[in-house]
């Protein structure tokens, strides 16, 4: 009551809280939410680990090409007695197969029958355990012969590779051929001035290990 003898009623509003139902029912939303949130995340990290994996792989074998493609070499001697014609050689395949001499080539046996030149082919067979894509090989000679695709070490250096690509830039126009042979008339003894490589992996789909 007021001082003036009034005397005030409120109205009470119904509430309603959760029933047990409702609350278990939520509870079931909730964890199933959070068992789809934890798969995603699960997923996305064991897909960045193998990303992160076979981009090390990538830059590995770019570097390697890199490298031995920077110090590319034909020798100008080409009728001398008693040498062997460097070349570069790019056939244009499903996939592309590529051999050149380098200089890059480190001799590791001292006083070992070879030089600072070493030949490379580089070139892709199905992966030898029946997985998809192709494995990519290098091949890499200390002595430079007659048979520029034969001889030497061979080295696997990429694995499950979906395509493998090389491109070439002429220096007399400007313009990216597929192929190069340094023993044909239009580019004897001639280098390209720029070597391009595309190269796709295939990885494994964490949601789907087949």
């Amino acid at each position: 009551p007021d001082p003036g003898g009034a005397v005030m009623r409120y109205a009470g509003h119904g509430r309603r809280g959760l029933s047990l139902i409702d609350l278990v029912v939520s509870i079931g939303i909730l964890m199933v939410l959070s068992l789809f949130t934890v798969q995603a995340l699960s997923n996305a990290i064991e897909l960045n680990r193998i990303m992160g994996m076979r981009e090390a792989n990538v830059r590995g074998t770019m570097a390697i090409v890199r490298r031995d493609l920077q110090q590319a070499y034909l020798t100008k001697n080409i009728q001398a007695v008693n040498t062997f014609r460097t070349v570069f050689v790019v056939q244009n395949e499903d996939p592309d197969t590529f051999y050149f001499v380098t200089r890059a080539n480190k001799r590791m046996y001292r006083d070992g029958r070879e030089s600072d030149l070493a030949e490379i082919t580089l070139w892709m067979e199905d992966m030898p355990d029946g997985t998809p894509g192709h494995a990519l090989y290098v091949r890499r000679s200390p002595q430079v012969d007659e048979e520029p695709g034969r001889g030497g070490r061979v080295y696997p250096v990429a694995y499950n590779v979906k395509g493998w690509d090389v491109r070439l830039l002429d220096p007399r126009n400007g313009e990216w051929r597929e192929d190069w042979d340094s023993r044909s008339s239009d580019y004897l003894n001639t280098l390209p001035r720029a070597v391009e490589i595309a190269m796709v992996l295939l990885v494994p789909d964490p949601r789907n290990e087949g």
